[in-house]
Order: structure tokens, then sequence, then C-alpha cells
């Protein structure tokens, strides 16, 4: 199949001699052979006409999984108290033995990072999942 483009219906940069760029990566490796023609030369342009040899393969993109942290039943873990008692202790310990020292301007990242890792753990080991939706129980 052959197709010929105008420059800006692509939104096409011509570098070098014959290296193409896109604004986008998507359509990348649908271009097999791309050349650019002189043809208004005589006219004193600098505009090219490009000809491209396009395959073009539709797909769908893969559905991106979601975080482990959202599959946590958090209305229940707030209406019972000593879930979230017993939650911030533990996230509390945890952090402690993972960072054990003063904190400073110097390692607030470490601090952080430290925090976020020890939270994680503990929501994922400790805390009550979602249902998945079913047809008999669609909650």
């Amino acid at each position: 199949m052959l197709i010929i483009f105008g420059l800006s219906s692509i939104q096409m940069v011509i570098r070098h001699r014959s290296a193409i760029s896109f604004s986008g990566k998507k359509w990348k490796k649908s271009i097999h052979d791309s050349r650019a023609y002189s043809s208004f030369a005589t006219v004193s342009s600098d505009h090219r006409i490009v000809s491209s040899k396009v395959k073009l393969s539709l797909r769908s993109s893969k559905p991106s999984k979601p975080h482990p942290l959202k599959r946590i039943d958090w209305k229940r873990v707030s209406a019972n108290p000593e879930v979230c008692s017993a939650f911030g202790i533990e996230v509390f310990n945890r952090f402690s033995t993972l960072f054990n020292e003063e904190l400073t301007k110097d390692n607030i990242e470490h601090a952080y990072s430290c925090l976020k890792n020890s939270t994680e753990k503990v929501a994922l080991e400790q805390l009550p999942r979602k249902q998945k939706k079913t047809k008999s129980n669609p909650k």
C-alpha cells in the first residue's frame, strides 16, 4: 500500500536525509519505507513530498494491572477502629526498624521510602481486601 502524505498531516520532521521522526512512538513500526522528493525545486521552495509505505496493524493495548493497594477495602478498615489502631502500630514498628536514625534534610527521601514500603507491606499483609464482584453479589 503506497500512500503519499503531506508534511503537515502527520507532523513529520525530516532530519538529515531520510530519517523521519514522528510526534509519537505509536506509529513508528508501521512506516516501512519513506522517501523525500524535492519536486518543488523549480519554485525555490524548501518543502518536500514524502512517499511512505505504511503497514497498519490495529490492536488494542493491554489493560494495566491495578495497584495492589486499590484492592484493599478501605471502608471496612475505617469502620473498624481496632483494625485502624493495629495497622498504625504495625506500620510504626516496621518503620522504626527500617529507619532508626535521626531525621535530617539529607535523609528525608530515605525516610519517606521506608515509610511507604512499610505501609504497603503491612497493608497487603493485614488489611481486608475487597470482595470480587460476581453476578450473584453485585456490590
